[in-house]
């Protein structure tokens, strides 16, 4: 079930903490179904406000959180035109031979940096539409 708790906002980005955890194609469908898309970020002030606004006060039992990113020539989901990343260091290194998906991560060093992961984890994430950007994770709501 879909709930949300306290709404966080800024300019025409809104967080709110609905309560589950997804692959990172069921993340995207649920965005897409439910709002428009998994999120892009466009530049390091919005990376940053993602970060330090929305998915750091939250204390997620949870060192990653889907964004996205997509290894295809690493193209946005959405398909929005914005060439920054803010890979951590020696980032993507498709380790695992399949690691085509992105997170943002809270791990020192470089928390807010980004790293490449299989998609097929299950994993909080974020969603977005015009006005508002939604952090799904599993939490005190589920059983």
């Amino acid at each position: 079930m879909f709930q949300e708790t306290k709404v966080h906002c800024h300019g025409f980005h809104c967080a709110s903490l609905p309560a589950q955890k997804e692959t990172w194609s069921d993340a995207q469908s649920y965005c897409r179904n439910n709002h428009t898309d998994l999120v892009s970020v466009k530049d390091q002030t919005e990376n940053d406000y993602i970060y330090t606004t929305i998915l750091q006060p939250k204390n997620l039992r949870t060192n990653t959180v889907w964004l996205g990113l997509f290894r295809e020539t690493w193209k946005w989901s959405d398909q929005r035109n914005s060439s920054f990343r803010y890979w951590a260091r020696g980032q993507p290194d498709n380790y695992y031979r399949n690691e085509n998906c992105a997170v943002t991560s809270f791990r020192n060093p470089g928390k807010g940096k980004w790293d490449d992961v299989q998609c097929d984890l299950i994993l909080p994430f974020l969603c977005y539409n015009s006005k508002l950007l939604i952090l799904c994770f599993h939490g005190q709501n589920t059983k």
